[in-house]
């Protein structure tokens, strides 16, 4: 973020994910896609999960604790089974994070 600059929402959701301890932050928010959604103390970042529209803070600590194919995300250690994401997941994964493909970074 720069000063004087709001922050935008991806950079939030980034922000947010290195919080909840995402090892790769850009690719969980990448995959998440978050949006602002209007509450009634302003505005909130949310995200679709399993077709449910939950607060985005929800949705990391459903990611990162109940979804196997995403979960390593979370950590260094884990290995992405790219056989079963979604395409679109491994379209977004590979363009923030190409190295967790054998690929080189960006």
């Amino acid at each position: 973020m720069q000063p004087g600059n709001p922050e935008t929402v991806q950079e939030k959701a980034v922000r947010l994910a290195q919080q909840a301890g995402a090892a790769y932050p850009e690719a969980v928010a990448a995959v998440l896609q978050p949006f602002e959604g209007p509450t009634a103390a302003g505005t909130s970042l949310f995200a679709n999960v399993d077709g449910q529209i939950v607060p985005y803070e929800a949705a990391l600590a459903t990611t990162r604790d109940k979804n196997p194919t995403l979960s390593p995300l979370f950590s260094r250690k884990g290995k992405l089974d790219v056989r079963l994401l979604t395409p679109t997941q491994y379209r977004l994964i590979r363009g923030v994070n190409p190295e967790l493909f054998g690929m080189r970074p960006r």
